[in-house]
């Protein structure tokens, strides 16, 4: 059925929003953000599915659009390999709880989808197959709807959507085209969605864009009025969606989830700086490039302009050195050029680059079939030799080993992937492995007593070669030329058929941005770290660990990529899907605020303190992505408080400068930390209330679905526990706390 859409976390909106010509943040007539989470899948990890063609070029330009055009707050785009069964979940429970009730979000799926029953199913990219365990059912879109505190929310599909959850209504507001319409629908809460069309399959597109997602661009970008509902958008595509494609497209609201009758609306953003005559950039390659396997390069166009131009290249969220309009590219990912000018416009283009895949195969040294006895190894190799591969072996679904080899001892269907640095997947290879006991074939002239001088080197043994094989020969009776007896492995000898590890190290993810815990350049890189890895090699573990974001850790570790992460804070949440260590550090957090306090409703400053909770009733606190605990969780879901994830918390200390929260939630040092180190901002604008928020513990985390994430746990909980009672644990703490002391 048709598409679906990736995960890939691209905020880009955090740098198109600074000052742009389109991209200002919008807010709505009541002073609600808009967010998008856009979902596209083009390559599918089953064979089960067919690849698809424009998924990812669709969503790319409609973000283009909303955050350009429309000026939304926040794109997040999850594409491919990101766009995952848990990862489409967890970002759609996630964005539903930072939002607040003024706030409009926007979900939108482009992939393949299905239908079982009467209920149609989106189908992420780790869908292997057909059954409901692999699939996203329309009824999980609902449910999270129906959670989420947000004004208003869209739900755009590209696929097969199930026309079961629409609620059908004679009762709606009469839209007159004036502004007390949209005055009227845009206070009353909706729940909605637009599809390609029903349960019947909606087709890949021929050229660049399917047909739905084309006539949604058009009219997106055609679209010259400051308010545009749901409604008017479906009513401009609904017939030429019909009129060149099988599809009939559907529109309506979704029963049981608080709709109230409003509309969602998109808003033209008004923040254009309207006295600059700068056409704006363009890449000179389009919104998506293939380059071969040596790269290519990027050129940024700008018409011809009588202001001095200045150039910045960003991959992903990262700031490039390049300063010139062009930028050669060796590496797949998304870039985009911001382009200013000496009259202080602002543009930015963005284009997803893929580097052409190598030419190699992979294949499994024992075989597609293998058959074990008591244990073996699995050996990956390479058609064509390669340097800066990443193996990863799986097992359910749940990478289970990062190394060219595997150690084995259970049955089981395993696979390995090999995939670039940049992520992309370029062969794979699977084993159906067997494990069976030793046997032994009885020849002429055997008797038990010779099998067990043979094997055992003691005649004596064949009294317990007997019973283990009582159903096939009684003890004392003649052996069958050609019977094929058990001869299990003694004590002795169980070591010579034991997997014996290739090598002892583990892969852990650590979130990049929480000083003075986990963050490269700092002494040992950070207290958490240096307990961590000591720990690990208590256990007798060699610790590889990476620094990515919160978001991506906890993802890397839920699939297997990472065997733990750090650090985390317990919430009831997450604990369905994690394990969590011993408390390893117990820290206070706390509560910043800007020393020019933002203005109410009546243009006073608000009074910013915190006593009791109730203070902060009301309030819209900034946190970083995956920093949440229990009363965090628990004051959100009682609309006490309104939560701002950002990925760092320079970017939550910038919206607390600009007015746009009123607190920022932080472990205490951390939040010093990263305010003496920020670049945008100012310690000495801030100032930390005096009252702790709460206590919390950090912990180390494993997934629940490893197959060893139990007994991992006790392990590390047992060594930490000895390191703690010898006193090492204390002497690591104390080391960096004075370390952070003495810097401030």
């Amino acid at each position: 059925m048709k598409q679906a859409t990736s995960l890939l976390f691209i905020l880009l909106v955090q740098f198109l929003g600074l000052g742009m010509a389109w991209a200002s943040p919008q807010n709505d007539d009541n002073g609600g953000k808009y967010y998008a989470l856009i979902i596209a899948i083009d390559e599918y990890k089953g064979s089960e599915w067919a690849q698809l063609k424009t998924p990812i070029n669709d969503a790319n330009v409609i973000s283009d659009i909303l955050a350009n055009k429309y000026g939304f707050e926040e794109v997040i785009k999850l594409y491919d390999d990101e766009a995952t069964r848990a990862n489409i979940i967890d970002y759609i429970d996630r964005l539903s709880q930072v939002v607040t009730s003024k706030d409009n979000i926007l979900i939108y799926f482009s992939g393949h989808g299905i239908e079982i029953g009467n209920e149609g199913y989106w189908v992420p990219s780790d869908a292997t197959g057909k059954e409901r365990s692999q699939l996203i059912p329309n009824s999980e879109i609902k449910n999270a709807l129906a959670k989420t505190t947000s004004k208003h929310a869209l739900v755009m599909v590209d696929a097969c959507f199930s026309g079961t959850i629409f609620k059908s209504s004679q009762l709606f507001v009469e839209n007159d085209g004036s502004e007390n319409y949209y005055a009227r629908v845009d206070g009353l809460v909706s729940r909605q969605a637009i599809t390609a069309g029903g349960l019947e399959p909606v087709l890949d597109g021929q050229g660049d864009h399917s047909t739905f997602a084309k006539y949604v661009i058009k009219f997106l970008k055609k679209n010259k009025k400051n308010a545009l509902d749901a409604g008017e958008l479906y009513e401009m595509v609904k017939f030429p969606v019909q009129a060149n494609s099988p599809n009939v497209p559907r529109f309506g609201h979704i029963q049981n989830t608080g709709h109230e009758g409003g509309q969602f609306i998109f808003r033209i953003n008004q923040q254009k700086v309207g006295s600059c005559n700068f056409s704006g950039v363009k890449i000179k390659e389009g919104a998506k490039v293939i380059f071969p396997v040596d790269g290519g390069t990027l050129h940024a166009i700008v018409n011809e302009y009588d202001k001095k131009i200045y150039y910045q290249w960003l991959k992903g969220s990262s700031t490039l050195s390049s300063a010139s309009p062009d930028l050669k590219i060796t590496e797949s990912g998304t870039y985009s050029v911001i382009v200013t000018t000496d009259d202080e416009c602002q543009d930015a283009a963005v284009v997803e680059v893929v580097i052409a895949l190598p030419d190699t195969e992979v294949f499994i040294e024992e075989g597609s079939d293998v058959a074990f006895t008591n244990g073996g190894v699995l050996t990956a190799k390479l058609s064509k030799p390669m340097d800066g591969v990443v193996y990863e072996w799986s097992k359910n679904n749940y990478i289970i080993g990062q190394e060219a080899t595997l150690p084995v001892n259970e049955e089981g269907t395993y696979e390995v992937i090999i995939r670039l640095k940049d992520g992309r997947r370029i062969a794979s290879a699977i084993a159906n492995v067997s494990i069976k006991e030793r046997t032994y074939k009885v020849r002429i002239g055997d008797n038990m007593e010779r099998i067990a001088r043979k094997f055992y080197d003691d005649a004596g043994r064949a009294d317990y070669l007997y019973a283990i094989n009582s159903d096939l020969v009684e003890k004392g009776a003649l052996l069958q030329v050609g019977t094929e007896i058990r001869v299990p492995l003694m004590a002795e000898e169980a070591s010579d058929f034991t997997p014996k590890s290739v090598a002892s190290r583990i892969y852990i993810a650590a979130n990049e941005d929480m000083p003075p815990f986990s963050q490269i350049g700092l002494y040992n890189n950070g207290m958490l770290t240096d307990i961590v890895k000591t720990t690990l090699k208590e256990t007798g573990e060699i610790p590889v660990i990476s620094y990515v974001s919160g978001n991506v850790m906890r993802a890397q570790t839920f699939s297997g990529k990472s065997a733990a992460a750090y650090p985390c804070v317990y919430n009831s949440d997450d604990a369905r899907l994690f394990y969590y260590s011993e408390p390893l550090y117990k820290e206070l957090t706390v509560l910043f605020v800007s020393k020019t306090p933002p203005l109410d409703a009546n243009g006073e400053p608000k009074k910013l303190d915190y006593r009791k909770d109730r203070d902060l009733r009301g309030k819209k606190i900034a946190i970083v992505r995956g920093f949440i605990s229990d009363k965090m969780l628990k004051m959100l879901k009682d609309r006490q408080i309104g939560l701002v994830a950002k990925t760092s918390w320079e970017e939550c200390f910038e919206l607390l400068k600009k007015g746009d929260v009123d607190y920022v939630a932080a472990p205490q040092m951390v939040g010093i930390m990263a305010l003496k180190s920020a670049k945008n901002v100012d310690i000495n604008d801030f100032k930390m209330l005096s009252k702790a928020f709460e206590t919390i513990d950090f912990h180390l985390v494993v997934s629940k679905q490893n197959p060893n994430g139990e007994t991992f746990m006790k392990g590390f909980n047992a060594a930490f526990k000895k390191l703690k009672a010898d006193g090492k644990i204390s002497q690591i703490q104390n080391a960096h706390v004075d370390i952070f002391q003495n810097e401030n």
